[in-house]
């Protein structure tokens, strides 16, 4: 192992089969440990087939980028851009071609992977969720266990209601609406052709 996981000290060895098959990875302390643990991953790709998470774009507006941006709009000649097209619309072409340009050029573009949510998930969870993460970031140890059980209450009274709600819906005379509870629940959509 090559990573430390009590100050500058080695305190793990692993025997493995294969030398250099797994990669060592240092993770932050738990509660009051005195070491880090440790995740042990392969450093050659699984075989196992992982569907392709829905991705969306998002625009990074920091302001920076909108000064970049303002003052890029601001030192346009527009003059010059639409002095020998006599057309209207062949001016407003270039005029549009060249804000999306600056736009494009001053405001990048980031590519974020949406996980999906569980079908119980509610605004309160990830409200607990938000505030756990930001405990645990910050170390602030002493709200762990509170946040915890919060979350813990919070998750089983969404699953609860979750399940009160898919099994009325199947008691429900509306047969079509029962089909369509059984399709969400075991993700079954049409083939798309």
């Amino acid at each position: 192992m090559n990573c430390t996981t009590r100050g500058d000290k080695t305190l793990d060895k692993w025997y493995l089969k294969h030398k250099d098959a797994y990669k060592c990875v240092k993770i932050s302390k738990l509660r009051n440990s005195d070491h880090h643990p440790i995740f042990l991953l392969p450093k050659f790709p699984t075989t196992r087939h992982k569907p392709a998470q829905p991705k969306i774009n998002i625009r990074d507006w920091s302001p920076e980028n909108t000064d970049k941006l303002i003052c890029a709009l601001e030192t346009i000649d527009w003059a010059t851009l639409t002095s020998d097209k006599p057309n209207v619309i062949k001016q407003a072409e270039i005029i549009t071609d060249y804000i999306s340009f600056t736009f494009n050029e001053c405001v990048p573009v980031a590519e974020k992977v949406v996980k999906p949510d569980k079908a119980w998930m509610n605004g309160k969870i990830n409200k607990l969720l938000t505030a756990r993460h930001y405990a645990l970031s910050h170390h602030l140890n002493h709200q762990l266990p509170q946040l915890k059980s919060k979350l813990q209450c919070a998750i089983r009274r969404a699953k609860r209601k979750y399940a009160a709600n898919v099994e009325q819906s199947l008691k429900s005379t509306n047969s079509r609406q029962s089909w369509k509870q059984l399709k969400s629940l075991f993700k079954m959509n049409r083939p798309t052709s």
